[in-house]
């Protein structure tokens, strides 16, 4: 049996919650701050319908948001972005397969960002299967399970590999990612879809989190996840609604009173929602 990546590295310091756009995921589109109208088409357009086709349309009632409570927390034209916040969180992306089924398994790809992975591999000759998910890593809050296989890491297929090749593999690709024991996380956000009552948590070690929020019925919701951030890398997406902040609940508080939490908080940020 093998464990995955043991070393770490330093980790940049928390400073604003949101970020200039990064050219990875949007080098095709144009670089512009959204109308209000726009952020609704996001949060609650075509794209949303998409992701959820088993999730009824949502009711004219929920359209009806005013204009002006839209907020984008994004830099003002003419601010200088530090130096850091343009680099992207050093990843580790792993596709994993899922136990068969009647239609065969599902693949998963998950960015790791914090090493030990959390994984151990049984020792079989062909796609070895994880055998046990480590208590506390970013396996287990990712919902890896025993029983899933490793098929590919960083795009790079390991169907021929032996389970020592792999561990190499995956070694070597863990060599920039931070220490999980190294620094604690500095905050914890939790979200629900909307219509939604399952939360998932998603924990923040790194900021921007390259993310946006609008008010929704007195909530915050996220309007738009920048490509290459923390949001992005743990696949909060459009339309979540914030549901506590440090693991206390947000429920009852003014949309500028959650924002501010964010913004002050020097803790763990748990996110709720559904994941990628």
């Amino acid at each position: 049996m093998g464990n995955a990546c043991d070393s770490g590295t330093s980790d940049q310091q928390f400073e604003t919650l949101s970020a200039v756009m990064v050219s990875d995921n949007v080098a095709d589109k144009e670089l512009k701050p959204q109308s209000p109208e726009e952020l609704m088409e996001m949060a609650y357009g075509a794209k949303l319908l998409a992701t959820d086709q088993d999730q009824a349309e949502l009711t004219p009632a929920d359209r009806e948001v005013a204009p002006e409570v839209f907020e984008q927390l994004a830099p003002e034209d003419g601010v200088e972005t530090p130096p850091w916040a343009s680099e992207q969180v050093p990843s580790v992306r792993i596709t994993f397969l899922e136990p068969m089924t009647g239609e065969g398994g599902k693949e998963v790809t998950i960015a790791f960002r914090q090493k030990p992975l959390g994984i151990h591999l049984s020792d079989n000759p062909v796609l070895p299967v994880i055998t046990e998910v480590g208590e506390g890593y970013e396996a287990e809050s990712f919902g890896v399970e025993k029983g899933w296989r490793i098929k590919a890491v960083n795009g790079t297929s390991v169907m021929d590999l032996k389970t020592d090749e792999i561990l190499h593999m995956l070694a070597d690709s863990c060599r920039l990612l931070q220490s999980s024991s190294s620094k604690p996380p500095y905050m914890s956000l939790s979200f629900k879809e909307l219509h939604q009552q399952v939360e998932f948590d998603f924990t923040f070690y790194r900021s921007p989190l390259g993310l946006h929020f609008a008010e929704f019925k007195g909530s915050a919701i996220v309007t738009r996840v920048d490509g290459g951030y923390e949001g992005a890398l743990l696949g909060v997406k459009e339309a979540m609604q914030v549901t506590s902040i440090n693991g206390a609940n947000v429920a009852g508080l003014k949309y500028s009173e959650v924002l501010q939490l964010i913004k002050d908080s020097s803790q763990k940020l748990t996110f709720a929602g559904k994941r990628p």
